[in-house]
């Protein structure tokens, strides 16, 4: 079982203002998402404060311990994201992405939900 990164002050406003599309994503989509993104992560440093910095394309994810201390996402940059498309969808079964994402499908295709309705109850 894969343990998820907790997430530190300030992650989940930064993720849902500055990564395209998550603006209404809960918390614990944004959690599993984040520890997919360093497991997949193309890079890392270790910085003299004892965080690592994982690159994920143009989102750096700084950690230190099991914890997402703060992220940049690089808008303006122009980097190569390489993935093992494989291990993306697998991670994302593993982690319970892919089921979140069809459950509010079927939801919204139903009419029980919207996106507003979704970002409320996180």
């Amino acid at each position: 079982m894969i343990k998820f990164y907790e997430l530190g002050k300030g992650v989940i406003r930064d993720y849902r203002a500055n990564t395209k599309g998550n603006t209404f994503t809960p918390i614990a989509v944004i959690q599993r998402k984040l520890t997919r993104n360093i497991l997949l992560a193309s890079n890392h440093i270790n910085l003299d404060n004892c965080e690592i910095v994982h690159f994920y394309g143009n989102l750096y994810i700084y950690t230190k311990g099991n914890t997402i201390v703060r992220i940049k996402n690089f808008k303006h940059e122009n980097f190569e994201l390489r993935l093992n498309w494989d291990e993306y969808k697998k991670l994302n079964r593993m982690l319970g992405i892919d089921l979140y994402y069809s459950v509010i499908k079927e939801m919204k295709y139903n009419g029980i939900i919207n996106k507003r309705k979704l970002y409320m109850a996180s």
